[in-house]
């Protein structure tokens, strides 16, 4: 459980991160918007134009909220573009999701889970090697990798900066909500 409590937030961006960068490859949205799949419904909206309603939660307006930081859209581009460039397999994509989250939560909850998140990842690893060299009989794609880690290496950034955000925003009460499971929402 402690496991899943420390990626499904990691899940969800790099999720979300592949299916913006698939929808404007395909067209179904333009270069300034993004995507989302909520409950079964599509939204496309303008990056920088949505504002959410946070009253439920916070004493703060969302124009006051933006002071703990809001996102850098062209950081949010280039690690779109970087997607849309590297169009991964599935295969590459659940590689990328797998080393992400493993990394994440054996650097999180560190001694055995370490140990194990550590051996996962290498098994992982051979099994991308194998699927280069094996079924797609491709000898060089050290370049591919690269691009799947720089993007992952952008999400755990991400991930990392909204936590001091989200421990500064604890010390000052910003928001009123109570979790049943704290630890669900450590790096949300």
């Amino acid at each position: 459980m402690d496991m899943l409590k420390g990626i499904w937030i990691i899940w969800s961006r790099l999720e979300k991160l592949a299916t913006i960068a698939m929808t404007r490859r395909e067209k179904i949205c333009k270069e300034n918007q993004v995507f989302l799949d909520i409950d079964d419904c599509q939204v496309v909206f303008e990056m920088g134009s949505l504002e959410i309603d946070l009253s439920w939660c916070s004493k703060y307006t969302f124009e006051q909220l933006k002071f703990f930081g809001k996102p850098k859209v062209e950081r949010i581009d280039e690690m779109i573009r970087t997607m849309m460039n590297l169009q991964p397999s599935d295969v590459e994509l659940t590689y990328m999701l797998c080393q992400l989250c493993l990394h994440h939560v054996g650097r999180r909850l560190q001694g055995e889970i370490l140990e194990v998140t550590d051996r996962l990842q290498g098994i992982l690893a051979d099994n991308l090697h194998d699927y280069y060299s094996n079924r797609m009989e491709v000898q060089n794609y050290s370049g591919r990798i690269a691009n799947m880690m720089k993007i992952n290496n952008w999400v755990q950034q991400g991930i990392q900066q909204r936590r001091a955000k989200v421990d500064l925003m604890n010390i000052f009460d910003v928001f009123y909500v109570e979790y049943s499971d704290p630890e669900m929402f450590v790096d949300f």
